[in-house]
């Protein structure tokens, strides 16, 4: 009598993970990002800053599988673990725009092209009102020169976000946490943790020390 044997060989079913449309990556306030290439970051936006003081990060958002229409974003709820939240209006957006570098200086860091260097907030200080991306009308563009939030971005480019950060000076110090998120037309939005560390003491207000300036010769 023969004995037969069997092998049965399972293999294990992973469900493929989609890439998501729109990708964030936080940088820090000191590097500049160009609109294609690699960008490195991290995954949580980190400030720290004093009371009466205002701290900066970046947001860069890419576009992965297609363009993206109509792009905004906006933060969330920020709160401190014993409820206190932090203020919605000391959160300030710009749109960093790009502007055409010809020569570069000759200890610049990044060749000529496009750099960003203007920051357009998503909303007028003076008026309240958003500050809109420039339309073609068919014989000008009508609006601003450079526009702010619901702006459009190509696949693979990636457009910086500049954030202020305004510690009001009678906020209890801590830990705030909260999410940023993105969205645009059509797509699935995203989002990235914040925290905000609020250390426990003031900066003064205006200069604490007498300063000179004189002229400068060689």
């Amino acid at each position: 009598m023969k004995h037969v044997g069997i092998l049965l060989v399972l293999l294990p079913l992973t469900a493929a993970v989609a890439e998501p449309d729109i990708r964030l990556t936080a940088v820090p306030p000191t590097e500049q990002v160009r609109q294609t290439g690699e960008v490195e970051g991290y995954s949580k936006i980190r400030i720290q800053l004093a009371k009466g003081e205002t701290e900066s990060y970046q947001l860069v958002v890419t576009a992965m599988l297609d363009n993206l229409r109509s792009v905004e974003a906006e933060a969330g709820e920020i709160e401190e673990a014993s409820g206190n939240p932090f203020p919605s209006d000391a959160i300030t957006w710009y749109r960093e725009a790009y502007v055409p570098i010809r020569h570069s200086a000759p200890r610049a860091q990044l060749p000529p092209g496009l750099v960003p260097d203007p920051l357009v907030p998503f909303v007028d200080p003076y008026t309240g009102d958003p500050v809109r991306q420039p339309k073609w009308s068919g014989n000008h563009l009508e609006g601003s020169r450079f526009g702010g939030g619901r702006f459009d971005l190509w696949r693979s480019h990636h457009q910086p976000l500049w954030i202020d950060v305004h510690a009001p000076r009678d906020l209890p110090a801590g830990v705030y946490q909260g999410k940023v998120s993105v969205r645009a037309k059509g797509v699935e939005p995203v989002s990235m943790p914040i925290e905000i560390e609020v250390w426990d003491f003031e900066l003064p207000e205006g200069p604490t020390h007498q300063n000179h300036f004189g002229p400068v010769s060689r």
